[in-house]
């Protein structure tokens, strides 16, 4: 980087060959480390070093590598506008970065376990391991980092967010620094740096309460405001929330959803997974992708943190058998039944009911995405000649539902237009017989025929006895 000249720019080779899917899947995969004689330690030892070892794990699938690519083509579409050379660059720096009035907002949303946190550690190993550090250009001594990201607690406002992104060497002298004050000291940090996105995870933390989605709502739009492309990461319950507030917010921060799904079941991208989990101690599994990959997509719902408890409590099982501290599919449908497991099985079984009923569909909002499709798009509207301004409103409505609710509409329109114009509807009505009424005999009568119905079951239930 050291022979860059003033008329080209910093990021030149940043995006060499990230146009290819198979070269961003390569850069990015982390495989397993194997850890050697497992069965001799311990076995909660074991399970923590297997499940830190599976934590490390990423094997990116199609749809990982394709929110990828979209992510390096706006960063370079950015860097190309923002730093088209060295001599911009600087220019910048010494004039400072105006507010982003037009900032680039993506949602990143998905069902809470299925590698949204590790795209995104993707995402900054894709240029961050190369391109992060110090360097001397042109004599100016740099520290880039392309992309930065931050993760919520619990315990920070909107000013320790922007703290925490402008570093406490910047801010040793600063500590009475205003709101505004910090945000413009971050724009310019994010500027010197060349950061080409910023990334905010974890945004659950900021919905403990219902007042909160106001505070997440204002720290999405700053972040979003700092001069740089911001992508958030938010659960399906944050975004319903976010869903709520008023219509120019929700233009401004869910313009632009990005949904990561589960792998189906057949995919070669879940083989793939379930192979490289097996990979942490091949003898200590008694099963395969080949053969169990349905089972345990069915049993985890596809969610790569829950078959990571779900293989996890199968090892408890099978070391308390204690035969060769293998785990068999038996171990894993026992630890699926376990108590160890049931919030998962909670989840899971949920998701399941979710696809062919509605039941749980307000109760369960977290299993639900808020960016759902609807069954047919939008029919276009043409106002024809003497519609009325209350026709062209229900043509409106019902090009806009889905093809259920245009059939149930329809019929109370017709049921509407019929009463308006004073027209009954001819039925035929069945009189039904009289009960007789129910005498003590009768009941009587009744009551020992269950008796008798009843002592007939217990004698069949009941073991024989045998001679002496």
């Amino acid at each position: 980087m050291s022979a860059i000249s003033l008329d080209e720019p910093l990021w030149q080779n940043w995006f060499t060959n990230l146009d290819d899917l198979q070269e961003i899947r390569d850069r990015v995969s982390l495989h397993v480390k194997p850890i050697e004689s497992l069965g001799d330690i311990d076995v909660e030892t074991a399970c923590q070093q297997m499940q830190t070892a599976w934590s490390n794990v990423f094997i990116p699938g199609p749809e990982h590598c394709l929110i990828l690519q979209r992510h390096v083509k706006r960063a370079m579409a950015f860097a190309k506008d923002r730093y088209p050379s060295f001599r911009q660059y600087l220019s910048n720096c010494d004039q400072g970065v105006p507010q982003e009035l037009r900032p680039s907002i993506w949602c990143f949303t998905g069902l809470a376990g299925v590698s949204k946190s590790s795209l995104i550690g993707a995402l900054e190993r894709l240029f961050n391991s190369q391109h992060t550090h110090e360097e001397q250009v042109c004599g100016h001594q740099l520290h880039l980092q392309p992309i930065k990201s931050i993760r919520i607690d619990s315990n920070l406002s909107i000013s320790g967010v922007l703290r925490r992104l402008a570093g406490p060497v910047s801010l040793l002298d600063r500590k009475a620094m205003s709101q505004a004050n910090l945000e413009g000291h971050v724009r310019q940090m994010l500027h010197a740096r060349c950061t080409v996105t910023l990334v905010v995870d974890e945004m659950q933390f900021l919905t403990q309460s219902k007042s909160a989605s106001t505070q997440t709502s204002k720290l999405i739009w700053i972040a979003g405001c700092l001069g740089v492309p911001l992508t958030y990461v938010a659960n399906y319950s944050l975004g319903h929330k976010l869903f709520e507030r008023p219509q120019e917010e929700i233009d401004r921060l869910l313009n632009t959803p990005i949904v990561l799904d589960p792998p189906m079941a057949d995919s070669p991208h879940w083989h793939s997974v379930v192979d490289e989990y097996i990979k942490v101690s091949p003898a200590s599994f008694g099963i395969s992708a080949k053969e169990h990959a349905d089972e345990l997509h069915r049993l985890s719902a596809g969610m790569f943190r829950s078959l990571q408890y779900l293989l996890i409590h199968a090892y408890r099982i099978a070391n308390l058998r204690g035969f060769a501290k293998s785990i068999t599919i038996d171990d894993v449908r026992s630890a699926y039944q376990g108590s160890e497991y049931s919030g998962q099985r909670k989840t899971i079984e949920a998701i399941a009911s979710l696809k062919v009923s509605n039941f749980l569909l307000g109760k369960r909002r977290d299993l639900t995405s808020p960016f759902a499709k609807v069954n047919q798009p939008s029919q276009p509207i043409v106002r024809e000649k003497g519609m009325s301004t209350q026709d062209l409103a229900a043509s409106l409505l019902e090009s806009a539902i889905s093809v259920g609710s245009r059939k149930v509409y329809q019929e109370l329109k017709e049921a509407v237009q019929a009463t308006d114009a004073g027209q009954k509807t001819k039925a035929t009505i069945t009189p039904m017989p009289k009960r007789p009424k129910i005498s003590a005999d009768a009941l009587y009568a009744g009551a020992q025929i269950m008796r008798e119905q009843s002592n007939a079951s217990m004698k069949k239930g009941a073991p024989e006895k045998t001679k002496s």
